[in-house]
């Protein structure tokens, strides 16, 4: 109810777009901290909106890094491999097991079943459990698999490693609830 409330309130008083959308990102992470920031927003004059604005892209670099580097603290090298490998195309392929793995079956048939265990096996056999990124909240890991989500494998691999395999335990967790699901 709680939260509910607080996005009522985030929207009646017209927060700009740049600022709600920290706002939004930093709510699952910060709880009832952001709330002095919010007010200072809302009552400020344009140089308070500039500073809490600045202030809430450090908080929210710094967060998210942070995040990155408790998930990497708990993957080992054999779980950093198989990741590795979700993201190279292989031999006589067109696309990664990871753009593979972002689809979801289209309709409900014993084929596309036998395609979502697959896939599901796939990701388990990868070795992210959800007791390795129990730390991080549900929201924030779906924000991170979402984010995964949108990026290419190129774009994934291009990342630093503490960011690739934090974004990509958590699209693995959740993607492999997903699937569960759908099932």
């Amino acid at each position: 109810m709680q939260y509910h409330k607080a996005d009522i309130w985030l929207y009646s008083i017209g927060v700009s777009m740049f600022a709600d959308e920290l706002f939004k990102k930093l709510k699952p992470i910060l709880g009832e901290e952001i709330y002095p920031l919010q007010a200072i927003y809302t009552a400020g004059d344009e140089e308070d909106k500039r500073n809490v604005e600045r202030v809430l892209r450090i908080v929210y670099a710094n967060t998210v890094t942070g995040i990155h580097h408790k998930i990497t603290q708990h993957i080992d090298g054999k779980v950093c491999m198989a990741i590795d490998g979700l993201l190279t195309v292989s031999e006589g392929e067109s696309f990664s097991a990871f753009e593979k793995l972002k689809g979801s079956a289209r309709t409900s048939s014993v084929k596309n079943l036998q395609k979502e265990i697959i896939k599901l096996q796939q990701l388990r056999s990868i070795g992210i459990s959800k007791e390795r990124i129990k730390d991080v909240p549900f929201e924030v890991q779906k924000l991170l698999k979402r984010r995964a989500n949108n990026e290419t494998a190129s774009e994934m691999r291009n990342h630093p490693d503490e960011i690739r395999y934090g974004l990509m335990s958590c699209f693995i967790s959740i993607r492999t609830m997903e699937i569960i699901m759908e099932c």
